[in-house]
């Protein structure tokens, strides 16, 4: 590999020359800055580390928004087209950006906002499947199961384990008759069931249900389990067309992908401009730069540099 011969480089300009100066310097990508020790009281170095971070969310927010566009309309793509770097843009195009910069930041949030609903509702639509699922062996009771009695009598709704025939439950708690048994199902040797006893029993009851492994339900309802399943039916239909609604948007924005690319890299080049601002060593009107360029780029850079804007330039 040829060692490439390097000179020292030294840029001191105006402050407020320094965005088209530092964005020259970007394009030409010729300069391996090098950090230097702050001189007190003269030069230091500028805190922009929320600034940058602010770049930063943006760039990946445009980043996430691409990759769930990818997953929503997936783009033809050459076999090659992984290796390909960023596009070149003129100066004036990638200045130009600033007019649509917004409506790139939005389209992104809103990719993100709409992706954000859809993965929600899916869980959501998920969640009631299993409440669906679990309100099934209860479905012939016709009260809340969280139904806990009247004035006068205790309800207890609930699980035994294995398999019991009501007229085994009527024996086993015959000492606190009268009662009201019914078994809703017995499902995987358990038996799901409603049992009604007077109120002044309702201690008792319970302490004779523990002992034989009583389990109140694992799912609880204000409205009887069918009328609780006809209420999640109705929510999933809606959930399930939000899904579809916010999916078929997003497949609509697809034909944002090529402005979402560009506002990933202006606010990736952007990001790089504010590290080397970092870098800098800057007085009230002025900044420095020290860094090493190829020697054969030295000169042409310091002639034009020198030629455009206010600044001393020195080669070493």
């Amino acid at each position: 590999m040829a060692v490439v011969p390097m000179e020292r480089i030294r840029i001191c300009a105006l402050k407020k020359e320094r965005k088209p100066i530092l964005e020259t310097l970007q394009r030409r990508g010729v300069i391996e800055l090098c950090d230097v020790p702050e001189e007190e009281q003269v030069f230091v170095k500028t805190d922009v580390s929320e600034s940058a971070s602010h770049l930063t969310r943006h760039k990946m927010m445009a980043l996430q928004a691409l990759e769930i566009l990818e997953q929503a309309a997936p783009e033809k793509k050459s076999m090659l087209s992984a290796f390909q770097g960023r596009k070149t843009v003129t100066s004036d195009k990638y200045d130009g950006f600033v007019d649509v910069k917004r409506e790139a930041k939005q389209t992104a949030r809103k990719i993100v906002d709409l992706s954000r609903s859809i993965q929600e509702n899916k869980a959501e639509v998920i969640k009631l499947r299993l409440q669906q699922e679990a309100l099934e062996p209860w479905k012939s009771l016709d009260v809340p199961l969280n139904f806990s009695g009247t004035r006068s009598t205790a309800a207890f709704i609930g699980i035994l384990p294995g398999a019991w025939e009501e007229s085994a439950v009527y024996e086993a708690f015959a000492e606190l008759a009268p009662l009201e048994v019914e078994i809703l199902s017995i499902v995987k040797d358990q038996t799901f069931m409603f049992l009604l006893c007077l109120k002044k029993h309702s201690e008792r009851m319970m302490e004779l249900l523990r002992m034989n492994g009583f389990a109140k339900p694992g799912v609880q309802s204000i409205l009887p389990p069918v009328k609780q399943q006809e209420k999640c039916d109705k929510k999933t239909a809606s959930l399930k067309k939000e899904i579809a609604d916010a999916t078929a948007e997003l497949k609509s924005l697809s034909d944002k992908r090529e402005l979402l690319c560009f506002y990933a890299d202006y606010e990736a080049v952007r990001e790089e401009k504010y590290a080397v601002i970092s870098r800098l060593l800057q007085s009230k009107h002025t900044f420095v730069l020290t860094g090493y360029i190829p020697k054969r780029d030295a000169k042409s850079l310091k002639d034009y540099l020198e030629g455009k804007y206010t600044v001393d330039v020195q080669l070493a």
